[in-house]
């Protein structure tokens, strides 16, 4: 695991995108875990900007999201299937089916549950293949005046392998 701590999101933006662009790079059919809310917000802002720029390109990877909202219709804009859409899928050059969520509007959780880790098996699995990358972001407050924020990035990846 590697942890970088770096004094703004933008900072974080890059390093991350330059993890996840060497990533692809040598692998890609990368399986990408996804996380939604605001903190990942100028990682997929700064993934979009390279793609736009040719740099990088998502046409052979897949992702997962880390989550779903239940209860909510499968069309509102804060369900995190739409959520990835609008600030990362649609973006760029992932394939179409190619980001993959729990669906929860089937009616029986249960299932939906069961057939996401199946999809997720089947993909290469979370954390056990060196194909598979996660990304969290976590921003910590500090209330100690000596910093409003600090940024932390966590990479965690396989146990058989490693960035260089």
């Amino acid at each position: 695991m590697r942890i970088a701590i770096l004094p703004t999101p933008e900072d974080i933006a890059v390093v991350a995108a330059d993890r996840i662009q060497s990533l692809l790079e040598r692998k890609p059919s990368a399986v990408l875990g996804l996380a939604t809310g605001s903190t990942p917000l100028p990682l997929y802002d700064e993934l979009t900007k390279r793609y736009e720029a040719g740099e990088i390109s998502f046409a052979n990877t897949q992702s997962f999201n880390l989550d779903e909202y239940v209860g909510l219709p499968e069309d509102h804009p804060e369900g995190y299937a739409n959520f990835i859409h609008r600030f990362l899928v649609d973006r760029v050059d992932f394939p179409k089916g190619a980001a993959h969520g729990p669906n929860v509007w089937t009616g029986d959780n249960d299932q939906a549950a069961a057939d996401y880790d199946k999809a997720i098996r089947d993909a290469g699995g979370i954390g056990k293949f060196p194909e598979v990358l996660i990304v969290f972001l976590f921003m910590l407050s500090i209330f100690l005046n000596i910093s409003p924020f600090i940024s932390c990035i966590i990479f965690w990846i396989s146990l058989h392998w490693a960035l260089p």
